[in-house]
Protein backbone atom coordinates (compact mmCIF):
# COMPACT_ATOMS: atom_id res chain seq x y z
CA UNK A 1 0.00 0.00 0.00
CA UNK A 2 1.41 3.35 -1.01
CA UNK A 3 0.85 6.52 0.97
CA UNK A 4 0.03 8.51 -2.17
CA UNK A 5 -3.02 6.28 -2.63
CA UNK A 6 -4.34 7.47 0.74
CA UNK A 7 -3.46 11.15 0.38
CA UNK A 8 -7.02 11.99 -0.61
CA UNK A 9 -8.21 10.51 2.70
CA UNK A 10 -5.54 12.31 4.72
CA UNK A 11 -6.51 15.61 3.14
CA UNK A 12 -10.12 15.12 4.32
CA UNK A 13 -9.27 14.64 8.00
CA UNK A 14 -8.96 18.38 8.82
CA UNK A 15 -12.28 18.95 7.05
CA UNK A 16 -13.89 16.24 9.18
CA UNK A 17 -12.56 18.02 12.27
CA UNK A 18 -14.07 21.32 11.14
CA UNK A 19 -17.47 19.74 10.52
CA UNK A 20 -17.47 18.02 13.90
CA UNK A 21 -16.42 21.29 15.61
CA UNK A 22 -19.46 23.02 14.09
CA UNK A 23 -21.75 20.17 15.12
CA UNK A 24 -20.51 20.20 18.73
CA UNK A 25 -19.39 23.69 19.75
CA UNK A 26 -17.85 24.19 23.17
CA UNK A 27 -14.70 23.55 25.15
CA UNK A 28 -15.80 21.11 27.86
CA UNK A 29 -14.01 17.79 28.16
CA UNK A 30 -17.18 15.88 27.25
CA UNK A 31 -17.61 17.88 24.03
CA UNK A 32 -13.93 17.46 23.13
CA UNK A 33 -14.12 13.71 23.76
CA UNK A 34 -17.30 13.40 21.66
CA UNK A 35 -15.67 15.37 18.82
CA UNK A 36 -12.63 13.09 18.89
CA UNK A 37 -14.80 9.96 18.89
CA UNK A 38 -16.82 11.15 15.87
CA UNK A 39 -13.69 12.29 14.05
CA UNK A 40 -12.08 8.89 14.66
CA UNK A 41 -15.15 6.99 13.41
CA UNK A 42 -15.45 9.14 10.28
CA UNK A 43 -11.74 8.75 9.58
CA UNK A 44 -12.02 4.97 9.97
CA UNK A 45 -14.94 4.93 7.54
CA UNK A 46 -13.01 6.99 4.97
CA UNK A 47 -9.93 4.81 5.26
CA UNK A 48 -12.03 1.64 5.03
CA UNK A 49 -13.67 2.87 1.82
CA UNK A 50 -10.29 3.76 0.35
CA UNK A 51 -8.82 0.37 1.27
CA UNK A 52 -11.76 -1.35 -0.39
CA UNK A 53 -11.17 0.61 -3.59
CA UNK A 54 -7.46 -0.24 -3.45
CA UNK A 55 -8.33 -3.96 -3.26
CA UNK A 56 -10.56 -3.61 -6.31
CA UNK A 57 -7.80 -1.75 -8.16
CA UNK A 58 -5.30 -4.48 -7.27
CA UNK A 59 -7.64 -7.22 -8.54
CA UNK A 60 -8.25 -5.27 -11.76
CA UNK A 61 -4.54 -4.69 -12.31
CA UNK A 62 -3.74 -8.39 -11.79
CA UNK A 63 -6.42 -9.62 -14.17
CA UNK A 64 -5.40 -11.66 -17.20
CA UNK A 65 -8.04 -9.80 -19.20
CA UNK A 66 -6.53 -6.91 -21.12
CA UNK A 67 -9.90 -5.17 -20.85
CA UNK A 68 -9.59 -5.04 -17.04
CA UNK A 69 -5.86 -4.68 -16.50
CA UNK A 70 -4.88 -2.71 -19.58
CA UNK A 71 -6.95 0.45 -19.30
CA UNK A 72 -4.64 2.22 -16.83
CA UNK A 73 -1.46 1.71 -18.86
CA UNK A 74 -3.35 2.50 -22.06
CA UNK A 75 -4.67 5.74 -20.60
CA UNK A 76 -1.22 6.60 -19.30
CA UNK A 77 0.41 6.07 -22.70
CA UNK A 78 -2.35 7.99 -24.49
CA UNK A 79 -1.96 10.85 -22.03
CA UNK A 80 1.82 10.93 -22.36
CA UNK A 81 1.47 10.78 -26.15
CA UNK A 82 -0.99 13.67 -26.17
CA UNK A 83 1.21 15.78 -23.91
CA UNK A 84 4.28 14.97 -26.02
CA UNK A 85 2.38 15.83 -29.19
CA UNK A 86 1.22 19.11 -27.69
CA UNK A 87 4.78 19.92 -26.68
CA UNK A 88 6.17 19.12 -30.14
CA UNK A 89 3.34 20.75 -32.14
CA UNK A 90 4.80 24.29 -32.02
CA UNK A 91 8.18 23.03 -33.24
CA UNK A 92 6.67 20.96 -36.03
CA UNK A 93 4.35 23.84 -36.99
CA UNK A 94 7.33 26.18 -37.18
CA UNK A 95 9.12 23.75 -39.49
CA UNK A 96 6.02 23.40 -41.66
CA UNK A 97 5.63 27.19 -41.77
CA UNK A 98 9.22 27.52 -42.98
CA UNK A 99 8.31 25.15 -45.82
CA UNK A 100 5.23 27.22 -46.69
CA UNK A 101 2.80 24.59 -45.37
CA UNK A 102 -0.09 25.23 -42.97
CA UNK A 103 0.63 24.69 -39.26
CA UNK A 104 -0.72 21.73 -37.29
CA UNK A 105 -3.92 22.25 -35.32
CA UNK A 106 -3.47 22.76 -31.60
CA UNK A 107 -5.22 20.84 -28.85
CA UNK A 108 -6.09 21.93 -25.30
CA UNK A 109 -4.80 19.25 -22.98
CA UNK A 110 -5.07 21.10 -19.66
CA UNK A 111 -7.57 18.63 -18.20
CA UNK A 112 -5.66 15.66 -19.58
CA UNK A 113 -2.44 17.02 -18.10
CA UNK A 114 -4.02 17.26 -14.65
CA UNK A 115 -5.31 13.69 -14.89
CA UNK A 116 -2.05 12.22 -16.18
CA UNK A 117 0.17 14.01 -13.67
CA UNK A 118 -2.13 12.89 -10.87
CA UNK A 119 -2.15 9.36 -12.20
CA UNK A 120 1.63 9.30 -12.38
CA UNK A 121 2.00 10.68 -8.87
CA UNK A 122 3.66 13.86 -10.00
CA UNK A 123 1.79 16.09 -7.57
CA UNK A 124 3.15 17.57 -4.38
CA UNK A 125 2.36 14.37 -2.51
CA UNK A 126 5.67 12.78 -3.53
CA UNK A 127 7.52 15.68 -1.95
CA UNK A 128 5.38 15.34 1.17
CA UNK A 129 6.14 11.61 1.34
CA UNK A 130 9.85 12.18 0.99
CA UNK A 131 9.91 14.84 3.73
CA UNK A 132 8.01 12.52 6.05
CA UNK A 133 10.39 9.64 5.23
CA UNK A 134 7.51 7.41 4.13
CA UNK A 135 9.08 6.42 0.80
CA UNK A 136 12.58 6.19 -0.57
Amino acid sequence: MKVKDNMNILSLIPLVGQVVDKMFPGDSDDVKRKRLEIELELTKALVSADLGQMKINEIDAGSASLYKSGWRPAFGWLGVGAITGTTLTPLISYGLELQGLPPLPTMDVSLLTAIVTGMLGMGGFRTYEKFKGVTK
